[in-house]
């Protein structure tokens, strides 16, 4: 549970602004038809990441790697290989 306290420190919090200082790499993964999650937060996260790959996932919804995970997980994969993790 969150009380008072959490509303009034967040409430002013720009999210885009603290991750605009976020210069490592970042994959974004979201579905399409997110009802949980409006993909469009995503969507301006990747514009404001520096280093960002995103993905759309068609047909997903919140749960994007369990409804879709042969996608899902090719794309990170992926990433891991194309960053020099994997």
């Amino acid at each position: 549970m969150v009380g008072k306290k959490y509303f009034e420190d967040i409430w002013d919090y720009d999210v885009y602004k603290e991750i605009g200082n976020y210069k490592k790499n970042v994959l974004l993964i979201h579905g399409e038809q997110d009802d949980s999650v409006d993909i469009i937060y995503s969507e301006y996260a990747s514009e404001v990441y520096e280093n960002v790959e995103f993905y759309r996932v068609k047909g997903a919804g919140h749960g994007v790697v369990n409804q879709m995970p042969e996608e899902t997980m090719g794309y990170i994969f992926d990433y891991l290989h194309q960053i020099d993790i994997f």
